[in-house]
């Protein structure tokens, strides 16, 4: 993938790096903006994607959810859900708070995503 070390991008244009690469925020317009600025960075990116699908310049065959986790298990990639995330999104919450802050995010992928897992399990014996 190409990379502006001098501008810290992805070079692009209106979000489109090349064939069915994409790119958004900061990685596409360098440090700068706020979540407004990000959500129509995005806006702008994903109508490149819309294009691209409607002219079939994207592939329709790719496949179905099941494909897509069986290569995200394939891939090793961890599986925390809807439940997880809740679980995630309500521990950065406390920490914030614990912190006088909002919310406190997660530095650490693995610590993240242990909270993540263990809600899973939870949900797993109470469904037995």
């Amino acid at each position: 993938m190409p990379f502006d070390d001098t501008r810290g991008v992805v070079p692009n244009e209106n979000g489109r790096v090349a064939d069915r690469v994409y790119t958004a925020g900061w990685i596409k317009r360098g440090p700068s903006g706020v979540i407004g600025t990000n959500k129509a960075c995005a806006k702008e990116t994903v109508a490149q994607v819309l294009a691209d699908f409607e002219s079939g310049a994207l592939r329709r065959d790719v496949g179905t959810s099941r494909d897509v986790a069986a290569l995200l298990a394939r891939r090793g990639a961890a599986d925390v859900g809807w439940d997880g995330w809740r679980a995630i999104d309500r521990e950065e919450l406390v920490r914030g708070r614990d912190n006088g802050r909002p919310r406190v995010k997660f530095t650490d992928i693995g610590q993240m995503l242990e909270i993540g897992a263990k809600s899973r399990r939870k949900l797993r014996l109470f469904a037995r």
